[in-house]
């Protein structure tokens, strides 16, 4: 018969064990770090267009601000100056 120290331990143990066995999966990756150029900003993130009748100043204004800077970074785009 089991004592309930030992029940305790085996308790212990199984929770000890649960722990490690998630943690040593978590610490693998096989995916690759993204790069961070220019070149991948301007094939991810393209000038926006929106609706001035539409959207909401703020919106208007943001959607103005994210595509000057794509403009200024980018440049080719019908929406760029």
């Amino acid at each position: 018969m089991t004592s309930k120290r030992s029940w305790s331990a085996i308790r212990v143990l199984a929770a000890l064990g649960l722990l490690v066995s998630t943690i040593g999966c978590g610490a693998i990756s096989t995916k690759t770090q993204p790069t961070e150029t220019v070149a991948d900003l301007c094939v991810i993130a393209k000038p926006i267009s929106y609706s001035a009748s539409g959207d909401t100043a703020e919106t208007v204004e943001q959607v103005r601000s994210h595509n000057a800077a794509w403009c200024e970074v980018c440049g080719d785009h019908p929406l760029c100056p």
